[in-house]
């Protein structure tokens, strides 16, 4: 078969997703639930990863922590009811101008192998990307979501972008950051981005007990991991 994306367990009822053929790819995670599983994030869309997912076992529904190209591009293969976002990001996902399009370079593609998958050209591909976002989603009026053994409430982390969003278990002390926090180049010049506001939400990140960070991209992040890149980060935000 294909290698589409790559698949691997990280803890129980959690898997992290990557797209290898993407050198700057997103981290995608699913989590197993009972009814349904929700997978954060979707990817760019270039492969089906919602087929990828159901040929595996997996009933996935697709929770949307920012409305970038990286994070967003698979929603097209979901249906609404499948999609779980903030009235904010189903918003910002009708504006090209806040996708985050800059940063999408052919040269960040390996060519050799999405020629071997079938995929279009990585040129192709960044000249006709859209989000194709399908009609009669319902935003999400809740504060949390369950999901197998997990209840993350949803926290505003506006910064990186005006819509980005948290996802928190107190009980296992699990973040799911999107792009308000990972280990890597911070990102708070593009047309949505708001230093005050991304001071403020590292501030709250801080405050949470986290065991174990799930960011939108690199590595996983332990407490250390996280305090760093916390400590490593303020210092851009502060007055």
């Amino acid at each position: 078969m294909k290698q589409t994306f790559t698949i691997q367990k990280i803890r129980e009822g959690i898997h992290l997703i990557t797209e290898p053929y993407f050198r700057e790819h997103a981290n995608l995670y699913l989590i197993e639930g009972t009814e349904y599983d929700v997978l954060i994030d979707c990817g760019l869309g270039l492969f089906d990863i919602k087929q990828f997912l159901r040929e595996r076992g997996f009933r996935p529904k697709v929770f949307l922590t920012h409305a970038h190209f990286d994070h967003m591009g698979g929603v097209k293969y979901f249906k609404p009811a499948e999609i779980l976002a903030t009235d904010s990001v189903l918003r910002n996902a009708k504006n090209r101008h806040l996708w985050g399009l800059e940063h999408l370079q052919p040269s960040d593609f390996d060519v050799v192998a999405i020629r071997a998958l079938g995929g279009a050209g990585p040129g192709e591909f960044c000249k006709s990307f859209t989000l194709s976002v399908p009609p009669g989603i319902e935003p999400l009026s809740d504060t949390s979501i369950i999901v197998g053994p997990y209840e993350f409430q949803l926290i505003p982390a506006p910064g990186h972008t005006d819509d980005s969003v948290l996802l928190y278990d107190k009980k296992s002390k699990i973040l799911i950051s999107g792009d308000a926090l990972y280990d890597g180049k911070i990102y708070d010049e593009l047309p949505n981005s708001d230093k005050t506001a991304f001071r403020e939400s590292l501030a709250s990140m801080k405050a949470c007990d986290v065991i174990l960070a799930l960011p939108g991209h690199n590595q996983i992040l332990d407490k250390g991991g996280v305090a760093a890149v916390i400590e490593r980060w303020s210092p851009f935000h502060r007055k």
